[in-house]
């Protein structure tokens, strides 16, 4: 679930490896999926799922089901329409399209979709709220966009 595919070529001989299942792009307000470039897939905490604590590392991460606790990343993530996080984010890029109750920092971008719902500080130097979507508290502009 976690290996990495070798850099290398295969060569014809080898059994054939099976592929990933085409990424959709944005529908209906659904945020686009996170894309890892060169550290594998993104990390996804499915629907129905509870974490508690804290998520680190160097990986997109896809929250649908409930997170307790802090996610500091240096990529990004995207909060889905069924995703809740309670506790402070701090990522490359941030998507709510579900519920977060803490404070926010993007060094790219802070994204609020129709369907998002925060509460709670943001700084970055970026943000977007779109048409529906709700949010309570400050905004801190910080200086551009991948400084």
């Amino acid at each position: 679930m976690f290996a990495r595919e070798s850099d290398t070529p295969q060569s014809s001989s080898s059994s054939p490896q099976p592929q990933s299942p085409p990424r959709r792009e944005t529908t209906g307000g659904q945020p686009a999926p996170n894309r890892s470039q060169g550290n594998g897939e993104p990390t996804h905490v499915g629907a129905g799922a509870r974490l508690e604590g804290r998520i680190t590392g160097d990986t997109d991460v896809t929250v649908d089901g409930t997170v307790d606790g802090e996610i500091r990343l240096r990529r990004d993530v995207t909060v889905g329409k069924s995703g809740s996080v309670k506790g402070s984010i701090e990522a490359r890029r941030v998507r709510i399209a579900g519920t977060v109750e803490g404070d926010v920092k993007g060094k790219d971008v802070v994204e609020i979709l129709p369907s998002g719902r925060l509460i709670g500080d943001v700084v970055a130097p970026s943000m977007v709220i779109a048409d529906g979507a709700f949010f309570k508290g400050s905004v801190e502009m910080t200086g551009t966009e991948g400084s």
